[in-house]
């Protein structure tokens, strides 16, 4: 048997609410996405939330993508390396990884799928740096500019 217990807010509730419908959108991304049955519950779960107050954004509660993965273990680091040997002057890191994208048939337009690229090219070139592979060259607007030694 339940024990009724009166709270001020409907803060559980809420939360219970809003990881169920996390549970329906990953079942309906499993499956079917336009299944009625998930669809409708979905919706009814947002018809409560707005009964009961909730202002948020319920897809911010949305089950995350995990990224599809565009290099194996040490196929960036490769390509980074064979981009180098290509130029015939110093590459930033910004040039670098948006060759590297464009090779690999990645999406250059969108600045966020770049600037994750360019955070990874970063990583690659110090640990070349490291061994000794590469080095930089601080050059215009303190771009830090790199080439293989």
């Amino acid at each position: 048997m339940t024990r009724r217990v009166r709270t001020e807010s409907f803060d559980h509730t809420i939360s219970g609410l809003l990881g169920k419908r996390a549970d329906l959108v990953r079942e309906a991304l499993r499956h079917n996405p336009t299944t009625q049955k998930i669809d409708s519950g979905i919706q009814a779960i947002d018809r409560a939330l707005a009964v009961l107050g909730f202002e948020g954004d319920a897809d911010a509660w949305m089950p995350h993508r995990k990224r599809e993965a565009l290099f194996r273990r040490g196929e960036l680091q490769r390509a980074v390396v064979c981009e180098l040997r290509g130029a015939e002057a110093p590459l930033t890191r910004q040039q670098i990884a948006h060759a590297v994208l464009s090779a690999r048939g990645g999406n250059t337009e969108n600045r966020r799928v770049v600037s994750d690229m360019a955070r990874r090219v970063g990583q690659v070139l110090r640990t070349l740096k490291k061994r000794r592979d590469v080095e930089s060259l601080e050059k215009r607007q303190g771009l830090r500019m790199w080439k293989l030694k």
